[in-house]
């Protein structure tokens, strides 16, 4: 498991998609003097130029024991600290995106401390990461499916609306349809392309480890 992966989801997990700057406490806080960072406070700065620098962590080589090494650093350039925030969340505001600057140098550094002394090979780190990917990829794959799903032309629509008989009813024009008839139509293409591929593979549980079986929940 690469060390990107692991940091994103510590990241993930530690901020959270609704934690707010008010409930955040960075645990780097209390003791960043340990690790000079040097942050940008311009707000309009190039995508290239650095935002923060981890002096004193350099990966594949050691400053001198009890000294930070002026040559020895990391640096994370706007483009690279932004692209870390919005996977993270999508509408980070200033103040959080403040804390985790303060955060990611501690969980780099402790990271690819683990890393050093082989936990993330050893149980039960190794499987936790490897479940840990999979919930990602799940919902990165959800997320996909329903971008490509809210790909409804007008015509789709229209179509829709006579077949729902809708019109027939006279309860809405198509235009005041419109929105609610995206969303079923996306959300059908959505259950569709999952249906299609749980419907590929089949399960068996041991009913003496798991007790009697479940319904398969029409997996075939």
């Amino acid at each position: 498991m690469n060390l990107s992966f692991w940091l994103m989801f510590a990241l993930w997990s530690t901020l959270g998609w609704g934690q707010t700057a008010q409930e955040a406490t960075p645990r780097s806080q209390q003791g960043s003097d340990r690790i000079p960072l040097v942050t940008s406070a311009i707000t309009e700065v190039a995508m290239d130029a650095p935002v923060l620098t981890i002096k004193g962590f350099c990966p594949g080589r050691k400053a001198p024991a009890g000294a930070v090494s002026a040559t020895c650093e990391t640096v994370i350039t706007r483009a690279q600290f932004e692209k870390i925030a919005a996977a993270i969340r999508p509408d980070m505001t200033a103040s959080v995106k403040q804390q985790l600057a303060n955060l990611y140098p501690h969980l780099l550094l402790m990271s690819t401390r683990a890393e050093e002394l082989g936990l993330d090979k050893q149980s039960p780190y190794e499987q936790m990461i490897v479940f840990s990917r999979m919930q990602i990829l799940t919902q990165g794959l959800t997320h996909k499916l329903q971008e490509e799903a809210s790909k409804i032309s007008d015509q789709e629509i229209a179509d829709y609306y006579l077949k729902s008989g809708l019109e027939s009813k006279g309860q809405k024009t198509l235009e005041q349809a419109r929105t609610e008839i995206r969303e079923a139509l996306k959300n059908q293409r959505v259950n569709e392309a999952m249906a299609k591929i749980e419907n590929s593979y089949t399960t068996e549980t041991n009913p003496a480890y798991f007790g009697p079986p479940t319904p398969n929940r029409g997996r075939k």
